[in-house]
């Protein structure tokens, strides 16, 4: 559900960033903190096969999902907080808002000094998506995509308190097999 959901990103976009800025040459490596069910890993090793490519994330479903997928990158449960694989990459990089989920400046200081600490020449790349001069108050997002079984959509509007952001999402799943709608 997840990778339909934001399957709207131009995900090959996104990955010709990140390989504009690595070295040129063959035996490249990249670090994908947050990795979620692995599309980034996806696409760059469909556009550079012989990357080495890893990713981290602290959910382990989200683990499984991209385990599924045959990434051919090695996958570890750690927090982007205090994680240590004990090898550097030519970049490291944390997107679709991932870096957010640090919710004081003590945690997001502690996530970029965990990847600055993995990136050959300090290479992080990351993107803030809702940062303050982008937010809109009050505003509603309404995101939908369909494959051959499911129709999903999300729903929320953005609030924003003591210097934190808040979208509690509605999501609304229909599986089209079952002709049933579920609301989460």
């Amino acid at each position: 559900m997840y990778d339909l959901l934001y399957s709207y990103r131009d995900y090959g976009k996104e990955a010709d960033f990140l390989i504009g800025n690595l070295p040129g040459r063959d035996n490249v490596s990249l670090l994908d903190v947050a990795c979620g069910t692995g599309v980034h890993l996806e696409t760059v090793r469909k556009k550079l096969p012989k990357a080495r490519l890893e990713g981290l994330d602290l959910n382990q479903g989200m683990l499984d999902v991209a385990e599924e997928k045959s990434l051919c990158a090695q996958l570890t449960r750690a927090n982007m907080r205090n994680f240590n694989l004990e090898r550097n990459f030519d970049i490291v990089y944390c997107l679709s808002s991932s870096i957010q989920y640090n919710l004081s400046k003590e945690d997001f200081k502690k996530a970029i000094d965990s990847m600055r600490r993995h990136a050959i020449e300090g290479k992080v790349i990351f993107d803030l998506a809702y940062c303050a001069e982008r937010w809109k108050e009050g505003y509603t997002n309404i995101t939908a995509n369909s494959d051959e079984r499911f129709d999903v959509a999300e729903l929320y509007t953005s609030h924003s308190s003591d210097g934190f952001s808040y979208w509690n999402p509605l999501y609304l799943i229909k599986d089209k097999k079952m002709e049933k709608w579920i609301c989460m």
